[in-house]
């Protein structure tokens, strides 16, 4: 830390890396306030420490060229504190991780609070990054908020260290707005006056209150609050990482795991999470931690890692302007007849002189005089979100802010521009379907059978192509943007960075990919603009944590599915059942490719490598060499059995183990020993038995032979092995010709559906019986459709799939003489199994998508490629030969056979040489596209936040697949029917059911109903629809209630007129108005018993501060006429007796002298809320009569603000009664809270 001495202890405790993943927020939950301030240690006692020493530099600044430096900054001063907190934020886990797995030199860290950038040195070298980049984004926040409230407004040196650093002393004086840039007198003349005020000049609470209270110790609470939230996520995390560690090997007993659960971690005093009976201890059970937040609780070692993953990961964030949307990706988007009514505003004069010109596009309009280059559209995000912070840009959004407030809709001034750019070019409304359900961009369809094949990067290309024809650009520059604009919002998929080649739309790794970009958008709108591929697909690899979380995954598979079944020739499901055949022909191909990935192809099993390993355990004390030592030989000799033979070679043939074969016999004779008796001839004397000699001295043949002569033959194991091995081919083969096939062009997969096919094999040769193939691995598929003829050369080896259009197939016979040449045929191949008849017929006519991988074309296709392989004449090599046989194939050629038969040469290649893992990726998954970019994954694993233990787990085939493509596609037990209904929903871009989903997935609802104004309740339904649950806030300046956007706690849309707020219980009142006071001036009008009871109204968001302060003038000295009408109290309302069954809900009672001096004046006010259970609870203060009647002078009653609180049962209810009863009396009128805010507007002067 840069010139502190002191710091926070819980952000530097070592806590192991975790993988990524996706982590969530911790809500808040109520906690005491803190111990009062220690004399000595305030900020005024630290400000002035600070300003002295400020005025020393200043002196030193006057009389030097260099830079002064302050070497004690007070910790307890209010630069110490935010500079103390800064040097916190880059303590942090998540900023640790962050640093750590790029190797950042800490001491190089520059930060540009304004950019939002750091710059950094990696080894020597200069780097950058800013908010476009997704990593330093979701870990930057804590670090940014602060660097701002600094006030330096340039890049500085952050305290991004523990050491104790001098801190220059202009950073100090433009945090305390000092003048800068001062001539040598007028520092001598300021430091003057700082002696004499001994401190700083004030902030003038008239022109920069808001910079006073974003620096308030509220404010800093709130970003100590921010860091222990990530100290507990990751203290959680390492628990849970530590206890799948421990289960790895297995659990032992049912519930282990829940008791492990159950054992405490710390918590950070300034935790947002803090539940009651934490004890002085501030610990907390994880079980009771994860069922507070509403997560899984793990049951298994997958589940607990999973978890950990989550956790460890920092959350995703926003960009600034979000997915580009503005008000159409509200949660509930902007109106279609406000969308009209913004598309003509945009024009209109009642925008004064900001309106955009008829003549004129909105961007064409912000483009004005700004050139576009080259450079800038290769970003075009950073583009737009330049032209929303330029002048036009400002001074336009903020005019479409004021006009639709005035329409009392709410919106921020960017989410008001944002809908216009992307309404400007549009020949629809969001939410009216043209042409097709399908998404489309302006009629655009994005997935279609055309562009299945295509990578995303062409897609938008042509996009931009068709915006510009179609009129809806006016330049390809401003196509470019506006395709960028639309697809952020609609389909963010196709502008992720570093999407490997191989991931073409409608394959099933899009699937997969757009799915977890759907996941990650729903949890941070936006958050997928900068991040890789590879990063997507990391993020999203961890499992949902809730049903909330499985519900999104769920709508967006759904949604991922409809469209492969376009690209597929399914057509795009219209109704639950075809998007029910659409998802089992999806897991029907996912499973048999995924089989094919899991299928590992060992080296061709051969005889003799199966009797090695028999005989190796039978001899297992002799040399592996001599078991292939050609060193036995038959004595007497026989012209038969010429030798010499190995170990090996006996073991094999099998026949002479027991008993050699007879010496000197006539050339060729032999085989007359094996002759019938009744027909065998004399052979004469000649025949002497024979006997097995070893020439090597370490050969004991006769020993040997006695071991090995009962062992079961190696032929039955080598015809069981080879026949897996043959299937396995088989089947990764298929597998990948069907893949193959189905990535083609739409052209190119009707002409294989369709054309009539003939299959051949290209062949040189010298002689018929000795064909030579031109290309290993390769046939030629010749296709004719409609008169054309079009070859297709299929490449098992490298996996392709080429046109060769010009391809003539000419043979010609081989010649002599001079100049000899080699003959040219092509071999027909028919594949055996059974088919359709005619299947190679053309299908004229035929002209539709077909469904490439499951159609008998595609099979055959699959089929005749095995045929080609010859497999069982590969068997009758791998069986192999012994010397008593033959001395070929060696085992090279076996070798090289093998290498022949798998597809992917080069990736089965690397096995051979040892590199297991890249041949596993090679070959297991890039071949069926499961693990498209996986290299680029391992390169990026360290990138992701929670460390390089990534990179084991991302070897997990279920995590390398991809959560969509594991075939978890069928519907959920107890969905929801939002959830269920997402299935049902046409869409454009992203479903209304999915940005719903994303609102409520972000945040925790009870957190935020903790804010002022912000409540929770229903949206009451209308003709007999169920009620909703929902967020909404109390607008200051209409009093209305709005609905709110989670993701960034801003107000949006119309108001709210059905929205009924939730009733909360005395205990949740009371925790509001521990939070109310705490934020409120200590200004002393505000201890009266009115202001009280208002407050205990606004706590309970009946009421807005705006309302309060209209209210609270008027209700002093007796109350005026004002007031009286605004609580309703006239001759008619006065009540002179207290009735609890009149009060059916909360509201103010407010009591009224009935005689005496202060007659018909108001003389006390009390809250009476009514819990949900229907127990009134009253709140109040300055009353000993009314404490007295209550009981609270016998019993210390519960505060809570300024508040004495009671429920009132029966003896309170007559206590009531007998304080109004009391001396001359009172009359009560109770006003309810649902009243109060409109009254209170309607009657304010």
């Amino acid at each position: 830390m840069q010139g502190l001495s002191n710091h926070n202890p819980a952000f530097n405790q070592s806590l192991p890396a975790l993988p990524p993943a996706c982590g969530q927020p911790f809500s808040r939950q109520q906690r005491d306030a803190q111990a009062p301030v220690k004399p000595g240690t305030s900020r005024t006692d630290g400000d002035r420490l600070l300003a002295l020493q400020y005025r020393n530099a200043l002196l030193e600044a006057a009389q030097t060229s260099s830079t002064p430096t302050i070497h004690h900054v007070p910790p307890h001063s209010t630069f110490g504190q935010w500079w103390g907190q800064l040097r916190d934020a880059f303590q942090s886990t998540d900023m640790r991780q962050w640093i750590q797995d790029r190797g950042i030199n800490r001491t190089s860290i520059t930060l540009d609070p304004q950019t939002g950038e750091i710059a950094f040195m990696v080894k020597g070298k200069q780097h950058k990054a800013g908010q476009d980049d997704a990593h330093w984004r979701a870990v930057s926040g804590p670090v940014l908020e602060v660097a701002r409230l600094l006030g330096i407004g340039t890049a500085f040196a952050p305290p991004a260290t523990l050491a104790d650093e001098p801190v220059p002393w202009w950073i100090v004086g433009r945090f305390y707005q000092e003048p800068q840039a001062l001539e040598p007198l007028q520092k001598q003349q300021r430091a003057l006056e700082i002696e004499r005020d001994q401190n700083f000049k004030p902030l003038d609470p008239n022109t920069r209150q808001a910079l006073i209270t974003a620096r308030s110790e509220d404010a800093l609470d709130e970003q100590k609050t921010v860091l222990a939230d990530i100290h507990t996520r990751h203290a959680a995390a390492a628990s849970l990482q530590h206890l799948a560690n421990t289960l790895q090997k297995g659990i032992d007993y049912d519930g282990q795991i829940e008791d492990e659960l159950k054992k405490p971690i710390h918590l950070s005093e300034h935790a947002s999470y803090y539940p009651d009976r934490t004890g002085k201890t501030n610990q907390v059970s994880l079980l009771k931690l994860l069922k507070d937040h509403g997560w899984d609780i793990p049951t298994n070692h997958e589940q607990l890692e999973n978890l950990a993953t989550a956790l460890a990961t920092p959350v995703l964030t926003s960009p600034i302007h979000g997915n580009l949307g503005g008000a159409l990706a509200w949660p509930e988007p902007l109106a279609q007849d406000r969308q009209r009514q913004l598309t003509q505003v945009i024009h209109s004069a009642r925008l004064s002189t900001v309106r955009v010109f008829h003549d004129d596009s909105v961007l064409t309009h912000l483009l004005r005089d700004r050139p576009v280059s080259p450079q800038p559209l290769r970003d075009p995000r950073r583009l737009i979100d330049d032209l929303l912070r330029s002048p036009k840009g400002k001074a336009l959004a903020e005019a479409l802010q004021a006009f639709f407030e005035r329409l009392a809709i709410k919106g921020s001034p960017s989410d008001w521009l944002l809908a216009a750019l992307n309404l400007e070019s549009s020949t629809d409304i969001e939410g009216v379907t043209i042409h097709s359900p399908q998404p489309h961009i302006e009629g655009f369809p994005l997935v279609t059978a055309q562009n299945a094949g295509k990578t995303p990067s062409i897609i938008v290309k042509e996009l931009a192509e068709y915006l510009l024809a179609n009129g809806n650009a006016e330049s390809a520059e401003t196509a470019t943007i506006r395709a960028h604009l639309q697809l952020a919002n609609r389909a963010p998929q196709f502008l992720v960075n570093d999407i490997p080649k191989q991931v073409k739309v409608g394959a099933h790794s899009w699937v997969s990919f757009t799915t977890a970009v759907a996941r990650l958008e729903a949890k941070a709108p936006g958050a997928t603009a900068g991040m890789s591929y590879a990063q997507v697909m990391l993020h999203a690899s961890a499992a949902p944590l809730n049903d909330h979380e499985r519900q999104i995954e769920y709508a967006a598979q759904q949604n991922a599915i409809k469209d492969w079944a376009v690209a597929n020739g399914l057509g795009y499901p219209m109704t639950e059942g075809a998007l029910t055949q659409a998802c089992n022909a999806f897991n029907t191909q996912i499973r048999e490719l995924r089989e094919a990935a899991e299928t590992q192809i060992p080296h061709m099993p051969t005889t003799s490598a199966i009797a090695l390993e028999q005989l190796k355990k039978a001899l297992p004390d002799m040399n592996p060499k001599l078991l292939e030592a050609k060193c036995i030989e038959l004595e007497p000799s026989n012209k038969d059995f010429p030798g010499p033979y190995s170990i090996l070679d006996l073991f094999i043939d099998g026949r002479f183990l027991r008993r050699a074969p007879d010496g000197n016999l006539t050339d060729g004779l032999y085989w007359l020993k094996f002759i019938p008796i009744s027909i065998a001839l004399t052979l004469g004397d000649d025949v002497t038995p024979g006997t097995w000699n070893a020439s090597s001295k370490e050969i004991d043949i006769k020993a040997v032979l006695a071991k090995i002569k009962d062992l079961p033959s190696p032929r039955q194991p080598f015809e069981t092995a080879f026949t897996d091995y043959a299937n396995a081919v088989k089947r990764t083969t298929a597998a990948q010709i069907k893949t193959l096939v189905s990535n083609l062009p739409l052209e190119d997969r009707q002409n294989l559906e369709f054309g009539k096919i003939t299959v051949r094999t290209e062949i040189d040769y010298w002689r018929n019986d000795h064909p030579l193939p031109v290309e290993k691995g390769t046939l030629l598929v010749e296709t004719v459709r409609n008169g054309t003829s079009v070859t297709y050369a299929i490449n098992r080896l490298k996996g392709t799939i080429t046109k060769r259009p010009e391809m003539a197939y000419k043979e010609r016979q081989p010649t002599n003489g001079w100049h000899p040449s080699k003959g040219k045929r092509y071999d027909v191949i028919t594949p055996g199994g059974e088919y359709p008849s005619r299947l190679t017929d053309e299908k004229k006519g035929e002209h539709g998508t077909p469904y490439s991988y499951a159609s008998d074309r595609t099979r055959y296709l699959a089929e005749a490629v095995i045929a080609d392989m010859e497999l069982p004449a590969v068997k009758r090599y791998a069986k192999g030969a012994t010397t008593f046989e033959t001395q070929v194939p060696t085992y090279r050629i076996i070798e090289e056979i093998a290498l022949n038969l798998i597809p992917f040469r080069s990736a089965i290649k690397h096995f051979i040489d040892g590199k297991t893992l890249e041949g596993f990726v090679d070959l297991a998954f890039d071949i069926f596209g499961f693990a498209v970019g996986l290299g680029a994954a391992f390169k990026g694993a360290k990138a992701l936040s929670a460390g390089a233990s990534a990179l084991s787990r991302i070897a997990h085939a279920g995590k390398i697949l991809g959560r969509a493509a594991v075939g978890a596609l069928n519907p959920l037990s107890g969905l929801d029917d939002l959830a269920r209904g997402a299935i049902n929903l046409a869409r454009r871009g992203v479903s209304r059911a999915e940005k719903l989903l994303a609102a409520l997935a972000k945040v925790d609802v009870a957190a935020l109903a903790k804010k002022p104004n912000i409540a929770q309740g229903t949206l009451k339904g209308v003709n007999g629809a169920s009620d909703v649950g929902a967020l909404a806030k109390l607008d200051e300046a209409t009093g209305q209630w709005h609905a709110i956007n989670p993701v960034n706690r801003k107000s949006f849309g119309q108001p709210l007129s059905n929205f009924q707020a939730k009733v909360l219980s005395s205990g949740e009142l009371s925790g509001n108005m521990k939070t109310l006071y705490k934020k409120l001036d200590k200004n002393t009008q505000l201890d009266i018993c009115y202001a009280t009871a208002l407050r205990a109204a606004q706590a309970d968001k009946k009421i807005t501060d705006t309302a309060f302060n209209k209210i609270i003038p008027e209700v002093l000295n007796g109350g005026s006429q004002t007031y009286n009408r605004m609580m309703k109290i006239r001759p008619d309302t006065l009540k002179s007796s207290f009735n609890a069954a009149d009060i059916s809900e909360s509201g103010v009672a407010t009591f009224v002298s009935r005689r005496g001096y202060n007659k018909d004046k108001i003389v006390h006010a009390a809250y009476i809320q009514k819990a949900p259970d229907g127990q009134l609870h009253l709140y109040h203060s300055n009353s000993l009569a009314l404490d007295h009647a209550l009981g609270g002078t016998r019993l210390q009653p519960a505060t809570v603000g300024k508040a004495n609180v009671y429920t009132l049962g029966r003896e309170q209810q007559a206590g009531i009664q007998r304080f109004m009863d009391d001396g001359g009396g009172y009359d009560m009128v109770f006003t309810p809270s649902s009243t109060l805010e409109s009254s209170i507007r309607r009657h304010a002067a």
